[in-house]
């Protein structure tokens, strides 16, 4: 294959992504150049070779650094709050379904966490329930759920301003996206 010798000028005011020079770059390569920044294709072929991928070598770093990691997280979430949790909803719409299967992973990997979970959870409604609940209504408002509802506490069981009871009248059903989005928040009474 013949390779026609052309600038970096010419390659760009034709819409190029690589040309010729016909010269050999610093390391002694006769190869194309990269029109973005005049780099050897050879010396990038061999600088990715060697370098260790980026993604491996960052978690590397933040295993041995959880606490900075810890740190810094923490410093942003106070600093960033509403926007780091704005965008982490919106990568989750986005990628809904991997999401979700991420999440089957990491349930699978982790059963003593996630029975953990569900123990915590029951301790929770268990200490929120009060001797003049109506445990046979509350039951039956759990059994009469609503496909794809959530039984969702109006005033949350877990939260750090108030923690409402686990009683019929407490309850309520929410569409599973707009009871995910609620978490533990309280607005107030309205």
């Amino acid at each position: 294959m013949m390779l026609h010798i052309i600038s970096r000028a010419t390659a760009k005011d034709n819409g190029l992504k690589a040309y010729f020079t016909g010269k050999a770059c610093k390391h002694g390569h006769i190869d194309l150049r990269l029109t973005s920044d005049g780099g050897c294709y050879e010396c990038s072929r061999i600088k990715q070779r060697n370098m260790p991928n980026k993604a491996v070598k960052l978690k590397e770093w933040r295993d041995k650094n959880k606490e900075k990691v810890r740190a810094y997280n923490r410093k942003q979430n106070t600093v960033n709050g509403d926007k780091r949790r704005k965008s982490r909803l919106e990568y989750y719409y986005r990628n809904k379904e991997s999401c979700s299967n991420a999440k089957k992973a990491w349930a699978k990997a982790n059963p003593e966490k996630v029975a953990l979970a569900r123990i915590k959870r029951r301790y929770i409604e268990k200490q929120a329930t009060v001797c003049f609940s109506n445990k046979r209504k509350i039951k039956e408002f759990y059994e009469n759920r609503p496909k794809g509802y959530h039984v969702d506490h109006i005033v949350p069981l877990n939260n750090s301003f108030v923690c409402g009871l686990h009683v019929e009248y407490n309850l309520q059903y929410l569409p599973a996206s707009e009871n995910i989005k609620k978490s533990n928040k309280f607005k107030g009474v309205r």
